[in-house]
C-alpha cells in the first residue's frame, strides 16, 4: 500500500502513508517506528486545527451556534434535543443513560488493558508510558500474544470481489434479487461500480452503486446514501438509486483488495441500509432508508452464509471438486453419478452427462438442488454445474478438468477444477 501510493503520488521507491483509515491504521498497528506513530497519529487527530488555510473552527463554531439557533426557533433547547426528537432515544437524557451503562462496563475493562500493554512496554525496555499512538501496535502484539489471533491471516478469506458476491448471495436467498454490473451508467468515480438490481420476478428494482476505496477527495469512513430516493409521483413508482461508499484498501500490484473481520461486517452493515432503500415502498421521498434506528438483519446472515460462499484467495482454484462415482458408458454416452465433496461440504447423488469422442469427454450442463446444515440451519442451493471439455482415461475411470458453478443462477458464478476416479460400468 505505502509504496502504491507514494508510486502515484510521483515518490517512486518511497513510502507514502496518508490520514485515511486504510492507510493510517495498519500502520499505527504494525510499524516499529514509535515516533512516526505519533506523527500519524497526531496529524490525523489535528486536521482542521492547525491554525493555517484549512483550520476550520471558525467554522465549525459557526455551525454549532446555527444549529443552537435553529433549535431555538422551533422551541428547542438545543440541537441534541432537536435530532433526538424524531429519533428512538427522544431525548438526550435517555442517550446518556445508555452510554453511561456501556461507559461504566468499558471503563474498567480499558484499564486492565492499559496495564497489560504497559507490562509489555516495561518488558521489552521501552522506558516510555503508554499514549494512544501506541495503542493500537501494542494491543495487536498483545492479542497475538495472548490469543494467536492475527487480522492478517484472516484477510485472504475476505477478498473484495467474493465478498460483493457473498452479500449478493445472501440478498439473492432471502428476497430473491439479482445484480447485474452496468457500464452504460453514470458514476462518480471510475473504480466506483454500477448495478441494476432486479426483483424476483426479473423486474427493474433500482440501481445499486458501490464506491470502496479512498481518495483525496471523498471523506472518511463508510455509509449509505441516495442520489434518488424511492416515491410515488402520479401513481407512477420512481424507482431508488442507492449508493454504498466505503474506504476499503485498493488492491496492489498482483494483490487484490482484501478485507478485515471488521471491514466484512461494517460491509454487510452498510449493505443492510442499502437494502432497504431499494426495497422500502412509500408515497413520499423520504423513507429513512439510512435511518440506524431500522433493524439491519443482514449483517447477522453472514457467518451463516460463510460456509458455502468459497472466500479462498490466494489459491489458484477458487474450488476442487472430488468424488467417488460410478461411471457409465452407453456408447458415446457417458454418466457420472456419485457423491462430491467440495471443501468442507458433500453433495450426494448428483449426476453428470455428457459425451465422449476418443478420451475426450464433453459434459452438459447440469442442474441440481444441495442441500445441507450450517448452525442448526438448514439450506437448500440451487446449483447450475458447466464443466469444459476434459481428457479422461475411461479405461481406468480417471480424468478431471475445469468447472463452472452458477449457483443461483444469477447470484454468484465460480470457477474451479474438477477430478474423479470410479467404478467402471458398461452396458
Amino acid at each position: 500500500m505505502g509504496a502504491d501510493d507514494a508510486k502515484a503520488a510521483g515518490l517512486g521507491g518511497k513510502w507514502l502513508y496518508t490520514l485515511n483509515k486504510p492507510s493510517l491504521i495498519p500502520f499505527l498497528q504494525y510499524s516499529d517506528n514509535r515516533n512516526l506513530r505519533e506523527k500519524i497519529f497526531k496529524g490525523y487527530t489535528n486536521r482542521g486545527n492547525n491554525d493555517n488555510v484549512h483550520d476550520n473552527k471558525k467554522i465549525a463554531s459557526k455551525i454549532a451556534a446555527l444549529r443552537v439557533e435553529r433549535a431555538n426557533l422551533l422551541g428547542y433547547p438545543t440541537h441534541a434535543h432537536f435530532i433526538l426528537d424524531n429519533n428512538m432515544a427522544k431525548t438526550p437524557e435517555n442517550v446518556y443513560a445508555l452510554m453511561d451503562q456501556v461507559w461504566e462496563a468499558a471503563i474498567p475493562i480499558a484499564k486492565q488493558e492499559a496495564i497489560e500493554i504497559q507490562k509489555m512496554i516495561d518488558a521489552e525496555n521501552g522506558n516510555f508510558n503508554l499514549e494512544a499512538w501506541d495503542w493500537w501496535y501494542y494491543a495487536e502484539k498483545l492479542r497475538k500474544e495472548k490469543y494467536d489471533l492475527d487480522d492478517e491471516q484472516l484477510k485472504p478469506y475476505f477478498e473484495l470481489s467474493n465478498v460483493q458476491n457473498g452479500m449478493f448471495e445472501v440478498a439473492n436467498k432471502l428476497w430473491g434479487l439479482t445484480f447485474e454490473e452496468r457500464f452504460d451508467l453514470p458514476k462518480p468515480h471510475p473504480d466506483a461500480h454500477t448495478f441494476e438490481v432486479f426483483d424476483n420476478d426479473g423486474s427493474h428494482q433500482a440501481i445499486l452503486l458501490m464506491d470502496f476505496f479512498p481518495r483525496p477527495s471523498k471523506r472518511g469512513g463508510a455509509w449509505m446514501s441516495s442520489y434518488r430516493k424511492q416515491y410515488t409521483k402520479e401513481d407512477e413508482f420512481i424507482t431508488p438509486v442507492i449508493t454504498m461508499v466505503m474506504n476499503f484498501s485498493k488492491p496492489s500490484g498482483d494483490t487484490p483488495s482484501l478485507l478485515t473481520f471488521e471491514e466484512v461486517s461494517t460491509m454487510f452493515h452498510e449493505f443492510g441500509h442499502a437494502l432497504h432503500g431499494m426495497l422500502s415502498v412509500g408515497c413520499n421521498k423520504s423513507s429513512n432508508n439510512n435511518d440506524d434506528n431500522n433493524e439491519n438483519s443482514v449483517q447477522t446472515q453472514v457467518w451463516d452464509m460463510l460456509i458455502h460462499i468459497n472466500f479462498t484467495y490466494p489459491d489458484t482454484s477458487p474450488f476442487d471438486i472430488t468424488g467417488i462415482v460410478d461411471v457409465k458408458l452407453d456408447g458415446n454416452n457417458v454418466t457420472l453419478t456419485g457423491d462430491y465433496t467440495i471443501g468442507a461440504l458433500t453433495y450426494e447423488d448428483i449426476v453428470f452427462t455428457g459425451t465422449k469422442s476418443g478420451n475426450k469427454v464433453t459434459m452438459t450442463t447440469t442442474d441440481c438442488e444441495v442441500t445441507f446444515e450450517s448452525q442448526g440451519t438448514t439450506y437448500t442451493e440451487n446449483i447450475s454445474w458447466i464443466m469444459d471439455p476434459f481428457t479422461a482415461n475411461l479405461d481406468n475411470a480417471s480424468g478431471g478438468g475445469d468447472i463452472t458453478a452458477l449457483r443461483n443462477p444469477g447470484a454468484v458464478t465460480e470457477s474451479g477444477t474438477f477430478t474423479f476416479t470410479a467404478e467402471l460400468k458398461e452396458d
